[in-house]
């Protein structure tokens, strides 16, 4: 019989409930604190364990239940929200959410979560710390631009700014010599780059922020990527399609990878042209270009092929 725990994570403490003795338990969210969870259920075999996606507070977690023989479902906590209120679960604590994640894991058959590899867990924190030394410079550019700054002000942001842009050669420099190291992620790192449109920087991201590509579905990617198109529609009333929700990273920074795809990837560029001449707004033909080339992208990577002209 597959026991379910339901874990809420914190940054110091794992409130769990599960299916069998239907009672909540706490721990502190360190190694010790995770040897003390797995030691309480040590008579089941089979167990499964279901906890949000938190960023950076799961992962230890992660890693060590899956060591243990876990299996680990990390999952989206908007749907995690969503079935808390269609269930009724009004209120939110850390106690409701451990046992709604328990009643999710239940329901739902769900894909087991594998842990990231060491090289990728590098890949991760250094284009999470590249983000942010550019979200840095975007505010440093908006400060100059809307705020009246004393010339020694704007002589200290522009040396920062400059500085900043050091750092993120250093860490491009970086994180390429992580892929190239990685046989895994060299492979995937050359097939997506010989798309016209995808340069290195694309590739990067899609590594680290996508790893389900080539493992799942086309539509599956769309979605999580949340350029899939969600129908309005409601008796005889017909609404837009509209898209929401999925991975806003991911859609940011294939923003300009797509408008050169347009001009550069011919598959891409038949495929708006087409859009355009059918009268639909440029942001919609946009972002239904970014959905065929993540299909196109999913394809290549899961048949381990290069672009090709007529991919």
């Amino acid at each position: 019989m597959m026991l379910v725990i339901g874990i809420d994570v914190s940054k110091h403490t794992l409130d769990v409930y599960d299916s069998a003795q239907k009672k909540h338990l706490s721990f502190t969210n360190t190694l010790d604190g995770m040897q003390t969870l797995i030691s309480s259920y040590t008579e089941y075999k089979n167990i499964k364990v279901i906890m949000e996606s938190t960023g950076i507070y799961q992962r230890l977690a992660h890693t060590i239940l899956e060591t243990a023989g876990y299996q680990v479902h990390i999952v989206n906590p908007l749907k995690t929200r969503n079935f808390a209120k269609s269930a009724g679960f009004l209120a939110k604590t850390d106690k409701i959410d451990a046992r709604m994640l328990c009643m999710f894991g239940q329901k739902f058959d769900l894909q087991v979560t594998p842990s990231r590899s060491k090289d990728h867990k590098q890949l991760e924190s250094l284009m999470g710390y590249r983000n942010a030394l550019q979200k840095e410079i975007q505010r440093h550019k908006n400060h100059l631009e809307y705020q009246h700054c004393s010339e020694f002000v704007c002589k200290l942001m522009d040396e920062r700014m400059n500085q900043l842009k050091i750092d993120i050669k250093a860490l491009d420099q970086k994180i390429k010599e992580i892929i190239m190291e990685s046989d895994d992620l060299r492979t995937i790192f050359e097939i997506l780059t010989s798309v016209p449109g995808i340069g290195s920087q694309a590739a990067a991201l899609l590594l680290c922020e996508l790893p389900e590509l080539g493992h799942i579905n086309r539509k599956q990617i769309a979605a999580i990527c949340g350029v899939a198109p969600f129908t309005c529609q409601s008796g005889l009333f017909r609404g837009r399609s509209m898209i929401h929700g999925g991975r806003k990273i991911l859609r940011n920074g294939l923003f300009m990878p797509i408008l050169t795809a347009r001009s550069h990837n011919p598959v891409i560029k038949r495929f708006y042209e087409h859009l355009k001449a059918q009268g639909k707004p440029t942001k919609v033909a946009l972002i239904a270009c970014m959905r065929k080339l993540l299909g196109v992208l999913n394809y290549l990577v899961k048949t381990k092929q290069s672009w090709k002209p007529n991919t």
